[in-house]
């Protein structure tokens, strides 16, 4: 097939990554004002969507929000997010965030939340808060039955390194937009070089994330300003770019450069 007939793909996968308390979840949460958001909520971060100034109240009803109170034992979001993603269909309850969740199966009166990959629907965005904690707790997982001092040991880092591959291989090829938010670390590059990547997995894991991203978004504090931006060597030794060359730093709007990238650069 000549590359003048091949088809591109219409869903576009976008990580958010930097320091905490650098405007994350609002840059993200602000999608809602043209998009519908299932944001699968790992870090409680429904204070910041519930103030006024993050998102307005009129689009707080476009934010299907799949709470996932996981609690570093149980490895709760990272066996939901999969399942989610790998079923067509699934009822996720509302006071747990598990599927086919036993204990709420013989309550009358529990309630669930509806997600629907299978929906195909370009006017909505799947996002996950945050990888950070998705680590946490695939490594729960992976150690769970084990004494609060178990300390992980080789054949467990080669379990979390799968079960990162796959997650974000699912997250690359899954028929949605998807945003996924996380925080930053320093990690050293075959050169010897290190830089700053987003958090997923192992450090050396992390080197690789943005692969199966089609931007990568870095936010900073500068004084009292919020920055972010995707253009490749914006910011000296941190991991950005685009495959669509939307460089976010150039939109005047602080914190409507993801609309920008959803209504604009996709199209």
């Amino acid at each position: 097939m000549k590359l003048s007939s091949t088809e591109i793909s219409p869903w576009h996968k976008t990580i958010v990554y930097g320091p905490a308390k650098t405007g994350k979840t609002r840059l993200v949460g602000r999608l809602a004002e043209h998009y519908k958001l299932d944001y699968f909520d790992g870090e409680k971060s429904t204070l910041t969507l519930m103030s006024d100034a993050n998102l307005k109240p009129e689009y707080r009803d476009n934010v299907n929000l799949i709470s996932l109170p996981d609690d570093g034992d149980n490895g709760i979001m990272f066996t939901t997010l999969y399942k989610a993603l790998c079923t067509p269909r699934v009822s996720i309850c509302d006071e747990h965030g598990r599927i086919d969740c036993p204990e709420c199966k013989k309550n009358p009166s529990a309630t669930y939340n509806e997600f629907s990959i299978a929906d195909k629907d370009p006017n909505r965005i799947i996002v996950t808060d945050s990888i950070t904690q998705l680590t946490t707790s695939c490594i729960a997982y992976i150690t769970r039955g084990k004494p609060d001092d178990y300390k992980l040991e080789y054949s467990d880092w080669g379990k979390l390194k799968n079960y990162m591959e796959r997650m974000f291989s699912i997250i690359q090829s899954c028929p949605a937009h998807v945003v996924c938010i996380t925080h930053e670390e320093v990690a050293e590059f075959e050169d010897g070089k290190k830089r700053i990547v987003p958090v997923a997995g192992s450090s050396k894991f992390a080197i690789t994330t943005a692969k199966y991203f089609d931007t990568v978004v870095y936010t900073e504090q500068r004084g009292a300003n919020f920055i972010c931006s995707s253009g490749p060597g914006k910011v000296p030794n941190v991991l950005t770019g685009s495959r669509l060359n939307v460089k976010v730093e150039e939109i005047n709007n602080l914190y409507t450069p993801l609309q920008q990238l959803y209504t604009k650069g996709i199209k």
